[in-house]
């Protein structure tokens, strides 16, 4: 049985390259499994990343961490299972329009983190960027789909 706190999104097979244009010869395709991902973030605080990093060893016992940026894009792809984290008590129209962390490096770059805007369209090639490490964006922590 699946807890009221975790939204599980399907495997897919995700090409950052394609999709965005090619522009970024670093990121490659991969196959993202099932996975469980926490509710109830989408109104949350936002935070650097190193106080992301924070909060996912905080919650790292239970198996929570930070996702990589094609994780993330498969959150993206699949974001009606957030659904239920809409609530009568928040402003549901912004729930999904918000930057959140990756755990993902640029690569030659260790000052930089990937990040995904779910308020940008597909095709949006800024949807996909990256920021320094003091940037203020929201967290959203994913773990391997329980048995």
């Amino acid at each position: 049985m699946r807890p009221n706190n975790v939204a599980r999104t399907l495997p897919i097979r995700i090409n950052l390259l394609s999709d965005l244009g090619g522009w970024n010869t670093d990121l490659q395709e991969l196959e993202v499994p099932e996975l469980e991902w926490e509710l109830n973030r989408g109104d949350s605080e936002t935070m650097t990343f190193e106080q992301a990093e924070a909060y996912a060893a905080d919650r790292s016992a239970d198996g929570w961490r930070l996702p990589t940026l094609w994780e993330l894009e498969a959150l993206y792809r699949q974001s009606e299972v957030l659904n239920r984290d809409l609530s009568d008590d928040f402003n549901n129209e912004y729930l999904l329009v918000n930057a959140f962390w990756s755990s993902t490096e640029v690569e030659g770059r260790s000052t930089h983190i990937w990040h995904i805007d779910f308020g940008l369209g597909l095709n949006d090639e800024e949807r996909v960027d990256h920021s320094f490490h003091e940037l203020e964006l929201r967290v959203r922590l994913v773990r391997s789909r329980e048995a």
